[in-house]
């Protein structure tokens, strides 16, 4: 008698271990802000740290569901065409069914700008201003004069500048001063530190 109550007990026991599970089921229904289903929708539940993943595309009632979702604490990623994505944080911690409507909003517009241009006349590796003072430059100067000194001319051309007692400094430019016949000179002056 004993042995019978002994196999009725195991005979009964599998479908009570079995009926204890660590699994839940998520579902829901995804909308737009105006109540309609969105069909076709991406719909992913992952965890980091276990790297747990679980994806499922809504229907054409916009429905989804999730089953055999071990418990612990997920991200639910939603994301359909034309719609912003929407990412929310979620815990399936029982066997009963969690209900998790989701309502997305609309795209903003974005367009992509692409400029390619090939290397202009910009020199990145020059860093100091280049000014060449030559007699083009002085005769189209417009207030040019006879009279006119060379410091003068030199003092409004850029990276130099005139103290109080009208001596010219230098502030990182290139000279280059050019004579009849041909012949350069060049200089590099910079400022000094202060």
């Amino acid at each position: 008698m004993k042995l019978c109550i002994a196999l009725v007990c195991l005979l009964c026991l599998p479908p009570a271990i079995i009926a204890q599970s660590n699994a839940g089921m998520i579902r829901g229904v995804v909308t737009d802000k105006n109540n309609s289903v969105v069909a076709g929708a991406r719909v992913q539940l992952t965890n980091a740290v276990t790297r747990y993943s679980q994806t499922t595309t809504t229907d054409s009632q916009g429905a989804y569901r999730l089953i055999d979702v071990p418990f612990n604490n997920y991200r639910l990623t939603v994301e359909g065409t034309g719609f912003e994505p929407l990412s929310r944080a979620l815990g399936v911690h029982s066997n009963l069914a969690q209900q998790v409507d989701v309502q997305l909003g609309v795209a903003g517009v974005s367009q992509v700008v692409d400029v390619n241009a090939e290397r202009g006349l910009i020199e990145p590796e020059k860093t100091a201003p280049t000014t060449v003072i030559d007699r083009n430059l002085i005769q189209r100067f417009p207030t040019s004069q006879p009279s006119r000194s060379a410091e003068e001319i030199v003092a409004t051309a850029p990276g130099w500048t005139e103290d109080a007692n009208g001596r010219l400094h230098a502030r990182g430019a290139r000279i280059i001063l050019r004579k009849r016949g041909g012949l350069e000179q060049r200089a590099r002056c910079s400022a000094p530190r202060r």
